[in-house]
């Protein structure tokens, strides 16, 4: 049987209206309508064209201010008051957008490297007035300000993080290029840990810096990538030691100079330039780190961080 055999027409119409309205980001059209304004005209179209009159005009302003109402509950996270939270949820999105990833142990550092500059990219470009949706005054103008409010800080915070990461896997990408060329992530960082499999993990031992030593930077950012989010995910750990690390000495400011000496997926010549804009004592202590745990690549490494002094 299908649904239409099951469910009147009006029901159904309001079901679809409401799934419809989840399709996130999503701005006005050139004539400056919303989507759930198209959402709207298209729900009365069917209305008229199947003569529904369970459909009247205030059933019709319920069910987009319904559906407004589940579109902005979808993405709840972005107006979280909980950095980590919002962190959790939106790192936990990467493979939903790299296949590569969802081969937890099998991915390799340029598939994490275009990954997190694809989802850095998503939400430095975001546009706020995308992200949470009103209809004919619900939600409020003033709720709105406030989603929009914790939104911003949410976005702010995020891209930071996310930069961090990137470049503590850019650099981990610099050294991979320049010594034999790209492999599995865990070839450089050590295994992800599991219940019956622990490893050396690349960090471990890096200093760790008390915030009020450190300049231009976040402090929830470095407490995220030096403690860890809530979760661990299939592809990741909870902290990040190298990102956490990078993140103290550079800061923001800093962040950003190193990324602008990179490329995507990196080359020789991006590799050469970012780990000669980091200091020497940086590079030399991830890069004993690294020698460390890819055994294979120990001559290597060894032999450029001699031609980098």
């Amino acid at each position: 049987s299908t649904l239409r055999e099951i469910l009147p027409l009006h029901k159904l119409a309001l079901i679809l209206t409401i799934m419809e309205a989840t399709i996130p980001f999503r701005g006005q059209d050139e004539t400056g309508k919303s989507p759930l304004d198209r959402l709207f005209h298209r729900l009365t179209r069917i209305s008229e064209k199947y003569d529904l009159p369970e459909l009247n005009e205030d059933a019709r302003i319920d069910i987009v201010q319904r559906a407004a109402d589940l579109s902005n509950r979808n993405l709840g996270n972005f107006a979280s008051d909980d950095h980590a939270f919002f962190l959790d949820h939106t790192w936990s999105l990467l493979p939903e957008r790299s296949a590569a990833l969802r081969r937890s142990y099998l991915y390799t550092v340029e598939d994490l490297c275009l990954a997190t500059k694809d989802m850095e990219d998503f939400l430095s470009n975001l546009d706020l007035n995308v992200v949470f949706l009103s209809f004919r005054g619900l939600p409020t103008a003033e709720e709105i300000d406030k989603y929009h409010e914790l939104t911003a800080t949410n976005l702010r915070k995020g891209c930071a993080y996310m930069r961090a990461k990137l470049l503590s896997v850019a650099v981990i990408s610099a050294f991979a290029t320049l010594t034999g060329g790209d492999a599995p992530m865990s070839f450089f960082m050590g295994d992800l840990p599991s219940l019956n499999h622990q490893s050396d993990r690349l960090g471990e031992t890096f200093p760790k810096f008390e915030f009020k030593d450190l300049n231009g930077c976040d402090e929830d950012v470095y407490d995220l990538l030096n403690e860890g989010r809530y979760l661990d995910q299939s592809f990741d750990t909870r902290n990040a030691p190298l990102g956490a690390y990078l993140y103290g000495i550079l800061g923001d400011k800093g962040v950003i100079a190193a990324l602008d000496k990179c490329e995507f997926p990196m080359t020789e010549l991006s590799s050469r330039a970012l780990l000669k804009f980091l200091s020497i004592d940086t590079v030399t202590l991830i890069g004993n780190d690294i020698a460390q745990i890819a055994v294979s690549r120990e001559e290597p490494i060894r032999e450029l961080l001699q031609q980098l002094q």
